[in-house]
C-alpha cells in the first residue's frame, strides 16, 4: 500500500460483540497465525453467530506498549454462554477508517505502517485507542489457505484536536 493508494471509507459503526479465542502477544508474528489455526476449529462452538465474517480484534494495547491482546472471533447477537477457553469482547460504537487489504495476510504489518505513518498524520483524524486498537474483518471470500481475499482493516478514529 502506497501513500497514493490509501483511501479508506469512514464508517460509523454501532456496538458489536465478538466471541472467540483470545491470547496475549508481544507483537505481530507467527503466534497470531497459530492462534487462528486453533480458533478456526473452536469458532464452530460459538452460539449466536450473526454473519459469515470472522474478526481479528486488537485490544488492551496501551499507547507506546508493544504488547496487546488479540481476539480471533465471530460477531454474535448477544453475550453467549461460551465453552471454556473462549471469551466475548464488546466493541463499542466507534467511527472507523476502513481500508481494504488486497495483499497476502503476511503483509498486514506493512499496510498498518502505511496507514499509521502516511495516511493518519495528514487525514485530520487521530487513532482512538480507547478499547480497541483496530480490527481485521475477513469476509466469506477470504481464503485462509492462500492468505488472500476479502480482508479489511478497521482503524478507530476521532477528529484531530486543533491546538
Amino acid at each position: 500500500m502506497t501513500a497514493e493508494t490509501i483511501s479508506p471509507n469512514i464508517v460509523e459503526a454501532g456496538a458489536m460483540l465478538v466471541a472467540g479465542l483470545a491470547a496475549s502477544h508481544a507483537g505481530p508474528g507467527p503466534a497470531i497465525a497459530r492462534q487462528w489455526q486453533t480458533a478456526v476449529r473452536r469458532l464452530q462452538e460459538v452460539p449466536g453467530r450473526i454473519d459469515g465474517c470472522t474478526y481479528g480484534v486488537i485490544f488492551d494495547s496501551p499507547a507506546g506498549d508493544c504488547g496487546f491482546r488479540y481476539l480471533a472471533g465471530v460477531a454474535v447477537s448477544s453475550i453467549p454462554d461460551l465453552p471454556e477457553g473462549l471469551e466475548c469482547l464488546e466493541v463499542p460504537a466507534l467511527t472507523f477508517a476502513v481500508f481494504p487489504h488486497r495483499r497476502h495476510v503476511s503483509a498486514l504489518p506493512e499496510t498498518m505502517h502505511a496507514i499509521m505513518n502516511r495516511w493518519l498524520p495528514d487525514a485530520g483524524y487521530e487513532h482512538a485507542r480507547e478499547r480497541v486498537g483496530f480490527m481485521e474483518r475477513y469476509d466469506e471470500s477470504f481464503d485462509p489457505v492462500r492468505g488472500t481475499g476479502g480482508l479489511e482493516l478497521w482503524i478507530p478514529i476521532v477528529p484531530k484536536q486543533r491546538g
